[in-house]
């Protein structure tokens, strides 16, 4: 079950991800922040498919949780430099805030000897 929760919670992030990603400046959408942003949301989609498939261990969870933590590091950045508002921050914040607890739970969820 937390597999297709995180498959679709990371479904229901990239319209809000490409939405926001467009009002980025142009030398950011081309080859700055916006492509390693835009990247790192596809590639989290691709490893929640694995995991929907059942390929479920330790080092696909962990590159999850670094693509989650990566997403984050640079939406501080671009709060920062006013490239999103407060609000569109706070509100993708929260929607990896949401997939980090079903990482985690991924996380519990492996046997001892897998972690």
């Amino acid at each position: 079950m937390g597999d297709l929760t995180l498959k679709h919670k990371i479904e229901e992030m990239l319209p809000y991800m490409d939405d926001r990603l467009e009002n980025f400046p142009a030398a950011q959408r081309n080859g700055g922040l916006v492509p390693k942003i835009r990247s790192i949301g596809y590639d989290m989609l691709v490893i929640a498919e694995k995991i929907g498939n059942g390929h479920f261990n330790a080092t696909t969870v962990r590159q999850m949780d670094d693509l989650n933590l990566c997403m984050k590091v640079y939406l501080g950045y671009a709060l920062k430099r006013r490239y999103i508002a407060f609000q569109q921050h706070r509100v993708w914040s929260e929607k990896l805030s949401e997939i980090g607890r079903l990482i985690g739970g991924l996380q519990k969820a492996l046997p001892a000897n897998r972690r």
